[in-house]
């Protein structure tokens, strides 16, 4: 996403990082070839409904006024962002807000959060959201329709189309991937395999992903005589081949934001059951077209797999309406997003 910005501004577009990657997380990224600085400064993590990351980086500022940008697009609210924030506003420069949040995702901020947003709004020039629905959360607080771009989250399509085939040559019946925490909800997915496994007498499941609930998530399934794999974390490069060996991906979650799983289990082909506590809802899974959004009730999800599992033909207008809906969210569209922000403030 970043490289196709960095092809519009060449050595005009610059990116500051807080830390080279969070505390919970096991990602191998490369830094693309696009200009960009790691900042100095400390973090500490809290939890409320689900872990943030805070970050001060005392290098905001020197570092801002060594670039001298023309515009700041910031991604939160952290004080190292706020920091950049505040540098725009002294310097008379141009303020773009970015954000994946949506109205669910931030029902849980005090009146100082919500307080500190309408602070700096008034104070933005345009705005960048991860789906429609942060696009509707920008103007739920008054910013312009016509000031609105979206740059959604996505993976690499590339690497997922050429994967999958058709139902009967994918050995796993149900796919979780995610973090083994309390949000994404593992113990709801044991509880749709049981069931399901009950009705059909024989399962076999695809785990994906680590944290501290993975060897109790395992050792359900051992109790409950389901058949298992969970190799743990995987590289983006193993990815592709694992969605494409599954015929349903389950997303479970309390509260997200997003959920690039999803685009991932979209690209392969597989069909995704899910809530409606994520944007992906409406978005990139559509009920009743390559997927199903229901309440978290495990006898519903058990029954929508089933009945996805014995009808190959619903199954492969699924798995074809996957790909097709998921075919936009690419880094070059999510950049241009971007671009498209940034040709609106500069005009």
């Amino acid at each position: 996403m970043f490289e196709e910005v960095a092809r519009h501004y060449r050595d005009n577009f610059t990116v500051l990082y807080c830390k080279r990657i969070e505390k919970d997380r096991q990602w191998q990224v490369q830094i693309g070839k696009y200009s960009h600085v790691f900042l100095p400064g400390w973090s500490f993590t809290y939890y409320r409904v689900y872990l943030h990351h805070v970050h001060w980086n005392h290098g905001v500022w020197r570092a801002l006024n060594r670039q001298d940008p023309a515009v700041v697009i910031t991604n939160g609210f952290n004080p190292s962002h706020l920091m950049g924030f505040l540098w725009a506003i002294a310097k008379g420069r141009t303020h773009v807000a970015m954000t994946d949040g949506w109205l669910k995702s931030e029902e849980h901020l005090t009146p100082l959060h919500r307080w500190l947003r309408r602070v700096v709004f008034r104070k933005t020039s345009a705005f960048i959201g991860a789906s429609r629905r942060s696009l509707e959360m920008f103007q739920s607080y008054g910013a312009p329709v016509d000031a609105c771009f979206q740059s959604h989250l996505c993976g690499d399509n590339a690497a997922f189309f050429p994967h999958g085939g058709a139902l009967a040559d994918r050995p796993y019946d149900l796919m979780f991937s995610g973090q083994f925490i309390d949000r994404k909800m593992p113990d709801f997915f044991c509880e749709v395999a049981r069931l399901v496994q009950q009705r059909r007498g024989t399962l076999k499941v695809l785990l994906i992903g680590d944290g501290p609930l993975r060897a109790q998530t395992l050792q359900t399934l051992s109790d409950l005589g389901i058949a298992h794999d969970c190799p743990g974390f995987l590289s983006q490069a193993e990815l592709p081949a694992r969605y494409a060996s599954a015929k349903l991906f389950l997303f479970p979650t309390r509260q997200e934001c997003w959920g690039v799983v999803v685009n991932e289990a979209c690209a392969a082909g597989t069909p995704v059951i899910t809530c409606d506590n994520s944007a992906v809802d409406g978005e990139l899974v559509q009920e009743g077209v390559n997927g199903r959004v229901l309440p978290l009730e495990a006898a519903q999800w058990a029954q929508a797999a089933l009945a996805l599992l014995d009808d190959e033909a619903q199954w492969s207008a699924y798995s074809r309406a996957s790909r097709e809906t998921v075919a936009p969210y690419t880094h070059q569209n999510a950049g241009q997003g971007i671009v498209q922000a940034l040709q609106h403030v500069s005009s």
